[in-house]
């Protein structure tokens, strides 16, 4: 029996406080598409970050269809720095994505920021598991060193920033 559920986990040291990657990632959830090339363009609905807030992407790529992306935060902890998300409406490819970001202050001016995610694909899909594990960890890698380039040098990595001329 074949198992269509990947899951994605990657975690990173940053030179940045735990609380400054907590702003970032969390009570700025909707500015993601500023700092990564992962995403176009993004934006809050609404004007709180908590249960229940969506951000809307705009995203580009293979399987990407007409590129609108929404996530939904499912459960928000300030105290613990975790909250998670899940897709709403996203590619065709995906059943399911279910994402868990934690920030954990290692120092006052370092932390780790770990994403635990799992993605259903369609059952057409799964003989491809592992090539679409390949190209959504790329993604992923991709996120992960704007997100570190960010975080320690306050702007967005220079590639991000010629993407977007």
């Amino acid at each position: 029996m074949m198992v269509n559920a990947m899951r994605i986990h990657r975690s990173v040291i940053v030179n940045a406080s735990a609380a400054d990657a907590w702003e970032l990632l969390a009570y700025r959830f909707g500015d993601i598409g500023q700092w990564t090339n992962a995403v176009d363009s993004s934006q809050l609905v609404g004007d709180r970050v908590e249960v229940g807030a969506e951000r809307h992407c705009r995203v580009s790529g293979p399987g990407s269809g007409d590129g609108l992306t929404v996530e939904r935060i499912t459960a928000f902890d300030p105290e613990a720095m975790s909250y998670s998300y899940e897709l709403v409406r996203g590619p065709a490819f995906i059943t399911a994505a279910h994402n868990v970001i934690t920030v954990t202050a290692l120092s006052p001016d370092r932390c780790v920021v770990d994403a635990n995610g799992r993605i259903t694909l369609r059952w057409w899909l799964v003989p491809l598991t592992p090539i679409v594990s390949f190209a959504m960890g790329i993604v992923v890698r991709s996120f992960f060193r704007d997100l570190q380039y960010r975080l320690e040098r306050h702007a967005p990595h220079p590639e991000v920033l010629a993407g977007r001329d």
